[in-house]
């Protein structure tokens, strides 16, 4: 008699409820809340990277030099995809054309500055390329990325908006700036 008694209490219970109405669809999983767009980010109050120097000049110079060392570690670990290498090298090479558009480039100074900085860059890589660990070498290689500033720099220092879109386009056919290779220096 007991499960009789139950029966008849989940039946009234149902009567009493109210009914559900059917006004579009029905949620059938969670959804995440909408969160509204920030502001847009200005690239220019980014944090510049740690050794990196703060003017276009140096900037763009340093990122060539972090770039290239990027593009060796991959080689070396077995990491280098050709695409990749062949976007990085028109990276490079709208880089040089950055360089070589500046009115330090011109200059004796100017070029020991591009020099340093590219070597700077380029040397940031030196752990990650020597470390003994290969996984440590691998998730450093893939951990990271050219910082943004980088292509905005280039930019502003070659007066061309378009300046990688055009050396993708049709690389540079010029010789890189006479100011040394990163790549000779261990």
């Amino acid at each position: 008699m007991l499960s009789a008694a139950v029966l008849s209490l989940l039946i009234a219970a149902a009567q009493q409820s109210p009914p559900v109405e059917a006004e579009g669809p029905v949620a059938t999983q969670r959804t995440t809340p909408r969160i509204p767009p920030g502001p847009p980010v200005d690239i220019n109050n980014l944090p510049v990277p740690v050794g990196a120097p703060r003017d276009d000049f140096g900037l763009v110079a340093w990122c060539h030099g972090a770039l290239r060392g990027h593009m060796d570690l991959a080689e070396q670990i077995g990491e280098a995809d050709e695409e990749q290498q062949t976007i990085g090298r028109e990276y490079l090479a709208s880089y040089d054309a950055a360089l070589r558009a500046a009115p330090q480039s011109k200059t004796t100074d100017g070029a020991r500055t591009a020099a340093a900085a590219r070597q700077t860059g380029y040397n940031s890589w030196a752990a990650a390329r020597t470390a003994q660990n290969k996984e440590t070498q691998k998730f450093t290689y893939l951990g990271w990325q050219l910082p943004g500033r980088c292509e905005h720099a280039a930019k502003r220092l070659s007066g061309n908006a378009d300046l990688l879109g055009a050396a993708m386009a049709q690389p540079t056919r010029e010789p890189p700036l006479p100011t040394g290779n990163p790549r000779t220096t261990p």
